[in-house]
């Protein structure tokens, strides 16, 4: 039996610590300092997560007029909540349904 469930979408690789140095030349080195690992060992970036409660992204089912146009970036941060939203809420009726 796992200790938690993972609730949400799957990521993507998405595991490392990336920190910024500046070079005195106005530029700049992204230096990979540490890396996430899952309880198996395997590195995240190598494999992802797959929740095992997988939520479907509602926003990815919207049709676009424009299929090919960039949200801006309001467009983009009010997606971000939308989706925490719904994260956040199967997360809480996940919980909810292992205490009853």
């Amino acid at each position: 039996m796992p200790a938690g469930d993972v609730v949400g979408d799957k990521t993507f690789g998405d595991g490392s610590v990336q920190k910024t140095i500046d070079l005195p030349d106005g530029g700049a080195l992204i230096l990979s300092v540490a890396k996430y690992y899952s309880p198996s060992g395997k590195a995240i970036q190598e494999t992802a997560v797959t929740p095992n409660v997988l939520v479907a992204d509602e926003a990815d089912n919207v049709i676009s007029d424009d299929e090919d146009a960039e949200p801006s970036a309001p467009e983009a941060e009010e997606s971000r909540r939308a989706r925490r939203m719904i994260n956040c809420n199967k997360a809480i009726e996940v919980l909810k349904s292992r205490t009853s």
